[in-house]
């Protein structure tokens, strides 16, 4: 759920603390942010709505959120069991039943892990933090076909669903801003021409079922035109986010993933320790 530009700039900071261990190829690099970004291929594109009235417009936005979050019940790895609640986080178990040795193998298979543990965790907070999902009666509700209103947390302001996700001023305006802010702040990782590059030369599929490599270029171009519009993008207040909230989260994300990782690492290695030994 964090924006293409975020989860580059977190996966980032994570290289950096990686590269204090070890020498990173630009192989390896390139792989694990391609990675990190193939996770949200969809496959599909929006509707056309330059010509369509207002509630058209409502209409075709609440049909590609539909089937977006379809979607990514697979690619992210979602419990289909859950699929009607407001919070459905990916189960990074799930992954890692699958594909836990890619995970310590490949490059591009880690930036996959890596989009869903920043995902895992952004989500949890938005749902927990940001934004409360309301009923009829604006009770709190995480049932989907219960919600109909969203409260923001930090300054109690109420907004119908469609509004909220899909208005002329919705929740995906902060997105533009919040990537301005942290590109200023951070800077912007990696050259997308030289990761373009990579994604028609290199970019090898290991083995992830859920997802086609070959449809990276889609991320790409969502990318570089999420970029453009944060370069003519005001820092204006935020509907629901805070930036140095979103800083701290960049931050701390980052080590906490490396941290676990390196946690991961050890208990794989001592699993394989005492296979071995049972042989």
């Amino acid at each position: 759920m964090a924006s293409f530009v975020i989860h580059s700039i977190i996966g980032e900071k994570f290289l950096e603390k990686m590269e204090q261990d070890v020498v990173l190829t630009e192989l390896e690099k390139n792989s694990f942010r391609l990675g990190n970004l193939v996770v949200d291929v969809l496959g599909f594109g929006k509707t056309d709505i330059r010509d369509l009235d207002y509630e058209e417009v409502l209409q075709a936005r609440r049909e590609y959120r539909k089937k977006k979050i379809q979607k990514k019940l697979v690619t992210h790895f979602r419990n289909e069991n859950k699929k009607e609640l407001c919070v459905n986080s990916p189960r990074l178990d799930y992954f890692l039943l699958k594909y836990q040795d890619l995970v310590f193998h490949d490059f591009s298979a880690l930036g996959y892990f890596f989009h869903l543990y920043i995902d895992k965790v952004f989500f949890e907070n938005f749902y927990s933090y940001v934004i409360t999902c309301l009923d009829q009666n604006y009770q709190p509700t995480n049932l989907i076909k219960d919600n109909l209103y969203i409260r923001v947390n930090k300054n109690g302001k109420i907004y119908l669903k469609d509004e909220f996700w899909s208005g002329r001023n919705n929740i995906y305006d902060d997105y533009t801003k919040l990537n301005c802010y942290c590109t200023q702040k951070f800077g912007f990782p990696f050259s997308m021409e030289e990761l373009e590059k990579f994604a028609h030369d290199g970019f090898i599929n290991p083995g992830i079922q859920e997802v086609d490599y070959r449809d990276i270029d889609e991320v790409l171009g969502k990318m570089k035109q999420f970029l453009l519009e944060s370069e003519v993008s005001t820092e204006e207040e935020l509907m629901a986010f805070s930036f140095e909230k979103m800083e701290q989260f960049i931050l701390k994300s980052a080590d906490n993933f490396y941290f676990e990782y390196q946690a991961m690492i050890e208990e794989f290695i001592s699993k394989k320790k005492r296979v071995k030994v049972r042989k």
